[in-house]
């Protein structure tokens, strides 16, 4: 989360650390969804999605696999 590279997601991306960030601060402030490995979801508080169908999505996802006490809030300002 503090490194000067962050991989993250698909096909190769990378966050990297803006040069005046910080030391304090994350490499991205919405560092939960660059840590490069997984994370059990009962580890999680809450998964933000910026949209009625993504919660959907989401919610199916939990329910197939068992998961279905994982609180998903729809809110947008994470994703601006």
């Amino acid at each position: 989360m503090f490194a000067e590279r962050v991989p993250w997601g698909y096909l190769g991306s990378v966050k990297t650390r803006p040069t005046r960030c910080p030391d304090h601060l994350p490499t991205d402030r919405a560092a939960e969804v660059l840590f490069p490995g997984e994370i059990a979801l009962n580890r999680l508080r809450a998964l933000y999605v910026p949209g009625r169908q993504h919660k959907l999505l989401v919610d199916a996802w939990c329910e197939v696999y068992a998961h279905p006490e994982l609180p998903v809030v729809i809110d947008t300002a994470p994703f601006n």
